[in-house]
Order: C-alpha cells, then structure tokens, then sequence
C-alpha cells in the first residue's frame, strides 16, 4: 500500500497489488474508489509492461516501463532500459518523461540471479509547491526535474564523489545473501552467485531521493552496511546545493 495526504487532510490509498486507488475524508469516510487501469499507457512504450509506481500530490501519479522479455548476459552485470511514464488526474491521461536504467542486475546463468551487489537504479522522488517530479539515476551524476505538465524545468547535478568499496563493504553484501540463503534454503545456489559476482571499483552515488515539506531536495549518500551516520546533501528548490547534514544511519 501506499498512503497520500492530500488537500484538505484527504487521504489517497494505493493498492499497488490490486491496482485500486481510494480517497478518504478527514473523518475515515470512503469518498470514492476506482481501479487503476494503465492498459493504455502500453501505447506510449510497445514491448514493455507498465505498472503504477508512485502516488504523486494533485491526483498524479508515476507509472513505470519495463521489457516484456529479456534477461542480463550471464556473467555480466547489467541495467535494462526502462520508461518513467507521469500519469495526470483523469483517466488514461499520461506522458513518457524518458528512459532511464533500472536496477543493476547479476545473472550467474539463466536461473541464477539477483539484483548485484552495490547496485546502481533510477529513483523518482515528487514534492513541494509547485509540485515537481524528480529522477536520479544513482549510476550517474544528473537529476531531472520536471513540472507536472511534463516538462523538464532543471537538472541538478549532484557532484559529490562515489565513495570507494572496501573490504567490509563487500563482506557485509555477501553476509547478508548468505545469512537469507541459510534460512530459505538456497544458501549452494547463492553461495555460486556471490562468488562469480562482480565487483565495482566504486559504490552508486546515492541510495534515495527525498523532497521535504518545504520542496528541499535530500540525496542520500549510499550506503551498503548499516553505518553509524549518512550523509544527505541538500538542495534548495532552484537546485542549488545548501548544505551536507549527517543523520544516524539506518
């Protein structure tokens, strides 16, 4: 489920599985409800599935696009091209904001494999008044900001350094595989995969995007263990950068 608050305290509830959109009052009354259908939207990307993403303010929301078929080259790793789609307020109402590339992916061969370790991915974040959409690709250095009308107004370019990965940064990726290998009884099958994984030089630049009450962009430093403080690089809502503040890790 995801959850909304609305003008007026009314509150949106997504149900991302049976794809049903619900407005309730104040109070805890059902306004109205509706299913999501995005048939449609397969129009605007031929050959790929389209799933709802995100609820966004002012009765928008986020769909994404992914390829029908197609797994990553065995012993590589790779991010398969997928669509950002901005759904408006009315039915079948909607546009391609771009392509951007998912989550990095590790196949060992056909049947073995997992999102990789220090994985890269496309992250969309909305807020603020106006209301703007934000996509970072975490593999890379720019964020797009487009208006709710589809257009792109900026791009912010978040230049801090991807941090190095360490010997513990790898130990702690393959412990955790592991540890839910034992318990779900897979631990031979991954022990395989996270032996042939690949490892980067350098970790994504940032794990999460978040927009704040006041329409404040924070990107979260990456992350791969649970570390005793994360770093959050603030941006104002002209995109420039205002400050560093380090949080408790999670």
């Amino acid at each position: 489920y995801q959850l909304h608050r609305g003008s007026s305290d009314t509150l949106v509830v997504m149900d991302v599985g049976a794809r049903r959109l619900a407005l309730y009052a104040p109070d805890g009354t059902l306004v109205r409800h509706h299913r999501l259908d995005l048939t449609w939207a397969r129009g605007l990307v031929p050959g790929y599935w389209v799933s709802f993403s995100r609820i966004i303010p002012n009765g928008f929301g986020v769909a994404t696009a992914v390829p029908r078929s197609g797994l990553p080259t065995p012993g590589a790793r790779r991010r398969q091209r997928r669509g950002v789609i901005l759904l408006g307020p009315r039915p079948r109402e909607g546009r391609l904001l771009g392509w951007y590339l998912g989550l990095e992916q590790f196949y060992r061969d056909e049947t073995n494999g997992r999102f990789a370790f220090f994985a890269a991915n496309t992250h969309v974040a909305s807020g603020g008044d106006p209301t703007l959409v934000y996509i970072g690709d975490s593999g890379g250095e720019d964020i797009h900001v487009f208006d709710l009308s589809g257009r792109l107004v900026r791009i912010i370019r978040d230049l801090a350094p991807p941090s190095a990965i360490t010997d513990r940064d790898i130990e702690w990726e393959r412990w955790e595989v592991l540890d839910w290998g034992k318990a779900s009884g897979q631990l031979e099958r991954l022990q395989r995969l996270v032996d042939e994984m690949p490892i980067p030089e350098r970790k994504p630049r940032f794990e999460d995007l978040i927009v704040d009450s006041r329409g404040f962009l924070w990107s979260k430093e990456y992350t791969s263990y649970k570390p005793d403080h994360a770093e959050y690089r603030i941006y104002d809502p002209r995109g420039r950068r205002v400050g560093v503040v380090w949080l408790p890790g999670r």
